[in-house]
C-alpha cells in the first residue's frame, strides 16, 4: 500500500491519481468489514469485532463478543478475506484475532493455548506455534 501510494503521488501511473486512490481504499476497507449473511439478513461485522474463528464440517463459525454467526465456507478460504497482519490460524480449525489474545500459557509436554480477554481457551497447534511467535516477537 506505501509503495503504491508513493506511486500514485510521483505521477507514474496512467491512471488518474484519485482514481487510483479510491481503489486503493476500497481494498483496504473491504478488509475492515465482513458481510454475514444469516436469518434471512446480511450482517455487517467489522473485523475488529472478530475474537476468533473456527471450522465447523463446511462451516466457519464466527465468534464476536456479542454473538456467533455460521456461514458456509471453508476456513481456509475465509482465511484469505482476513488481513494477515491482524489474524493468524493456530490451529487447523482455529484462527484467533491477535488483538483478542490476552496470553499465551504453557501446558507442559510442548502444548500451548492462547487465552482470549474474554477467558476462553483456544489450542494453539504446535505447527502454528512458530508463525505466531515471529508475529509476536517472542522467543521460541
Amino acid at each position: 500500500m506505501a509503495r503504491a501510494k508513493i506511486r500514485i503521488q510521483s505521477g507514474v501511473n496512467q491512471l488518474e491519481p484519485a482514481a487510483l486512490l479510491s481503489l486503493l481504499r476500497a481494498v483496504s476497507q473491504d478488509r475492515e468489514r465482513l458481510v454475514v449473511r444469516c436469518e434471512g439478513k446480511a450482517v455487517f461485522l467489522r473485523t475488529a469485532e472478530v475474537d476468533w474463528v473456527e471450522a465447523d464440517a463446511n462451516y466457519v463459525r464466527i465468534h464476536t463478543r456479542q454473538r456467533s454467526y455460521n456461514i458456509r465456507e471453508k476456513i481456509s478460504t475465509f482465511e484469505r478475506s482476513l488481513s494477515e497482519h491482524k489474524f493468524i490460524r493456530i490451529h487447523r480449525s482455529v484462527i484467533v484475532n491477535l488483538d483478542a489474545v490476552a496470553e499465551i500459557q504453557n501446558c507442559g509436554n510442548g502444548e500451548h493455548v492462547v487465552i482470549l480477554r474474554n477467558g476462553r481457551e483456544l489450542p494453539l497447534g504446535r505447527t502454528y506455534r512458530e508463525r505466531l511467535d515471529s508475529l509476536i516477537g517472542s522467543p521460541s
